[in-house]
């Protein structure tokens, strides 16, 4: 009688199933996750190694001469210091690289910007003095935490002192697009996906071949026991399984009780016979 919808072999497919597609999900997601934090971390210290290499080429006394003011534009200063950020605009994997200063209100504004578009003149208002600038203006290399998005696109941002002697005279400035990252987080992603994928097709193929070689072995004990209690199995024939594991283990059991059904029904055939001979 047919007690179950699902077969052993079945439940135990079904089980590694799952569990296959919850360790890919769970070990991509912590690849993912582990990866880009890595990447992120990589590219903050790149941006403040690249910001103090910027303040160091700047010439402070000359980022003095650079009044507020863009008629300084042209000026040999201003080129000087242009020349320098340049480089590191078009060596590195920097977008914007610029230097920035405190007017007489205290604000931070513009000096040089190496923005070869849309530059920031000297004077304008840089917009931002949050506790990372001012840290800088202290005399520390400091990089954002937190990526942060502005009407130029998102970004993390590095800022290092530029001295003039010992006195902080500006911050060099240098700024890499969260894009970039995106966009290898995103290979990233998909090359976890592909990986995850072919480990779990190959696990599913894996399990295909366990569960028929499950499935043969199940089945050849089954139709044993089926023959005896139907009552019509030979008994003179035993289970012949060579897998070295519970299998066989379980068929040499089978055969014992075949042996000792056999004797069982031997003894009975014989004490009929002397039963009929004395009646």
């Amino acid at each position: 009688m047919k007690v179950r919808r699902i077969s052993v072999t079945m439940k135990l497919i079904l089980g590694i199933i799952v569990f296959l597609i919850a360790s890919d999900l769970l070990i991509g997601v912590t690849i993912y996750n582990r990866s880009k934090s890595l990447l992120v971390k990589q590219i903050k210290d790149n941006a403040l190694h690249t910001s103090a290499c910027v303040a160091a080429s700047v010439d402070g006394a000359e980022l003095e001469l650079v009044g507020n003011d863009e008629s300084f534009v042209g000026t040999d200063e201003y080129n000087n210091i242009l020349d320098s950020l340049v480089v590191f605009r078009d060596n590195s994997d920097v977008e914007y690289v610029y230097t920035i200063r405190k007017n007489d209100e205290g604000v931070s504004v513009f000096v040089v910007d190496s923005d070869p578009e849309e530059p920031g003149l000297p004077g304008e208002d840089f917009g931002d003095d949050s506790d990372d600038v001012e840290r800088a203006y202290g005399g520390e290399s400091v990089v954002n935490k937190e990526p942060y998005t502005d009407e130029w696109g998102t970004h993390i941002s590095a800022y290092s002192p530029i001295y003039d002697g010992d006195k902080v005279v500006g911050l060099a400035v240098v700024d890499i697009s969260m894009d970039w990252i995106n966009k290898q987080a995103s290979n990233i992603a998909k090359l976890i996906i592909i990986i995850c994928s072919i480990l779990f097709v190959l696990g599913m193929f894996i399990m295909f071949i366990i569960g028929r070689l499950f499935a043969k072995q199940f089945n050849l004990l089954n139709d044993k026991v089926k023959e005896l209690a139907n009552g019509d199995g030979d008994l003179t024939k035993q289970i012949e399984v060579r897998t070295g594991d519970e299998f066989e283990v379980i068929a040499k059991n089978i055969n014992e009780l075949i042996n000792y059904i056999r004797y069982i029904m031997s003894n009975i055939s014989e004490s009929s016979v002397k039963i009929k001979a004395s009646s």
